[in-house]
């Protein structure tokens, strides 16, 4: 899936919280490891969560992305 924030509430932080919600609940379900594909233009937001990109940029949709992991 997406993660999105309506544009009429981007900037307000609801971005992380929704992934810190995410990776608490992976959390405590056991997992160690979270792999995601993030369009090139989010990847900022994902590094500063602590997401590491890896391998080239390629398309999805006709967008540029990127593959980004984080060890939880």
């Amino acid at each position: 899936g997406r993660v999105a924030v309506s544009r009429d509430c981007r900037g307000m932080g609801w971005g992380r919280v929704i992934m810190q919600s995410m990776e608490q609940k992976l959390r405590e379900i056991g997992v160690k490891n979270v792999e995601l594909s993030a369009q090139v233009q989010a990847r900022g937001f994902y590094e500063s969560l602590g997401y590491a990109a890896y391998g080239s940029e390629y398309l999805d949709e006709h967008c540029p992305h990127v593959a980004m992991k984080k060890e939880l």
